[in-house]
Parts: C-alpha cells; structure tokens; sequence
C-alpha cells in the first residue's frame, strides 16, 4: 500500500507539473550603428559639425535603446554589436560574426550611414539579413526602419526607398518591424537632440516599443 502511495504521489506531481510553461532564457543581440552603441548628450542641438556633436555621443550598451529594451523584455544576456558609423555592408563583416550562437533576439537596426550616400544600396540590406539569418537561424528578427533626418532633408528619399525595401522583405525573413518612419512620437526633438540619435530620453523611449516588439 505504501509503495501504490508513493507511485500516485509522483504521478499526481506529475500531472501538476505538465501545465507548466518553462520559457527558454531570452538572450538578445543587436546589430547596428551609433543609434544602437549608445546615446547623444541634450547639448548636441545647439552644436554644429559632426566632429563636435561626436564628442557628446556616449557609448554605452545600458542605457542605450538596446539595453533598455533587454532589461524591459527580461533579456537573460544583452550583446550590444553596434558600431558608430557603420553600413549595411560593414555590418555583415564587423559585427554578425560576433553574434552568440545563443542569440535568441535579434534587433538589426541599419540604414542610416547607407541613405547618406548618393545611392544606398539595398542588396547590402539583403547581404545583412541574409549573413544574420546564416548565423543564428533559429533567432527572432526584430527589424527596425528609419526616421527622416531633419539635418539632412536630401536624404527623404533614400529613406523612404529604405525603408519600403525593409518592409518588403521583413515577412521572408519571419522578421517583426518597429516602423519609426511615419509616426510623430519618433520625431520628439527633445529626444532625437542632432535629428539623428537619440539621447536618453530617446532611447529609453524607442527600447520600450523595441521590447514590446521582442515580446510580441
């Protein structure tokens, strides 16, 4: 009798225990540029040249939107790649090869050195995702599109031709898109101080929909 006790027990356990959902440690990754290395200082707004305004960028993978959207999702580990200045094309052989090969997250935040120049190129965008997808194929992607840059009205186009690709190709990717390019909450200049980064304020506010793009 002691010994059909102890068997229903386990079983009993068992049964309780089969309804339990154990989620897999969310360890996230993000490729990028400045946007995703870290944030601007307020002061940038009334600074001309890129030289000055570079002096008040702070690197720094916490309180960048990347490590505010992976404390806000409950990311187990957070890899901050981004590297200031960087293309598409740079991207694909600076930083995806350093992605853990636990990455379960992706954020590829990308286009902003590529639509500053004459002829962005769009295949270098595929090249990317393609290069991500080879290194972590069971990862999510969480996509992220550009803004209009206010210091640089030339550029409207490119973006536009951008982020239209980004759109376009997302769903073959199995990517999730943070689409900034028409939405006024992106455009807060207290927050986007040079109209081309973020400070902290900024990233705080664009990790918090980033994070609810992970979580989605």
């Amino acid at each position: 009798m002691k010994r059909l006790l102890t068997i229903l027990v386990l079983l009993l356990a068992g049964c309780a225990g089969s309804n339990t959902v154990i989620k897999p440690p969310l360890n996230l990754a993000a490729i990028g540029d400045s946007i995703s290395a870290g944030w601007l200082d307020p002061a940038a707004a009334n600074v001309a040249g890129n030289a000055a305004i570079a002096a008040l960028f702070h690197t720094d993978t916490a309180n960048s939107f990347v490590g505010v959207a992976g404390k806000l999702a409950g990311a187990n580990s957070v890899t901050d790649l981004g590297i200031g200045g960087t293309t598409a094309a740079q991207m694909t052989s600076r930083e995806v090869p350093n992605l853990p090969a636990a990455t379960s997250v992706v954020i590829v935040e990308v286009g902003t050195n590529d639509v500053l120049s004459a002829t962005p190129r769009t295949a270098d965008f595929d090249a990317l995702m393609a290069a991500v997808r080879a290194k972590v194929p069971r990862a999510k992607v969480v996509l992220i599109t550009l803004r209009y840059f206010a210091r640089y009205p030339s550029t409207d186009a490119n973006v536009a031709a951008w982020n239209a690709h980004i759109r376009g190709v997302a769903p073959s990717f199995g990517a999730t898109v943070v689409d900034l390019e028409n939405d006024s909450q992106w455009y807060r200049s207290a927050e986007w101080p040079d109209s081309l980064h973020p400070n902290l304020a900024g990233a705080s506010h664009l990790g918090a929909a980033v994070a609810a793009a992970v979580l989605r």
